[in-house]
């Protein structure tokens, strides 16, 4: 595959551990779910940057530091992986973030796409559309006694 990624070392999860992954992982849903009718021709990174941000509790969410230069504090972390800038989205865009959080210990992460008022290029349209079908794929493969990597390898394969 050409990644140095150490599947062999992902454990399996009780079910304590599934469910802290579960909560940290709605969190950065929620994050994305309140983004997404924010995202329109004139908001800008930063601005979905702030609005993100400010959606977590400082109490049970952390905020990276890597990537948020003004995040609240040091406790505090999530990873907001778009350079906030003061560039306003325009009607065609393809935007896409990837919203990374840490819960007591264990990580949310989620990513999305969208298309700036839902007008695109066709080749653009085309990508999404496969990198939509390459997810369901790698979703379709979890079960009980697959591995990351065979899951990985087959997406892979598919792209």
């Amino acid at each position: 595959m050409g990644h140095n990624v150490g599947y062999k070392f992902i454990s399996n999860k009780t079910g304590s551990e599934t469910a802290m992954l579960r909560a940290a992982g709605a969190i950065s849903a929620q994050i994305i779910e309140h983004l997404s009718p924010h995202v329109e021709p004139g908001v800008t990174i930063k601005q979905l940057n702030k609005s993100a941000h400010d959606l977590i509790p400082k109490s049970t969410a952390k905020i990276s530091p890597a990537t948020t230069p003004a995040s609240p504090s040091p406790t505090d972390e999530i990873d907001f992986n778009d350079e906030a800038t003061d560039i306003p989205l325009r009607k065609g865009t393809v935007f896409g973030t990837d919203v990374s959080i840490k819960k007591e210990g264990w990580c949310g992460d989620t990513a999305r796409q969208w298309v700036v008022e839902d007008d695109t290029s066709s080749e653009a349209r085309w990508f999404l559309a496969a990198v939509y079908q390459a997810m369901c794929l790698g979703i379709s493969l979890v079960r009980p006694g697959v591995k990351v990597q065979e899951m990985a390898e087959t997406v892979q394969t598919y792209v």
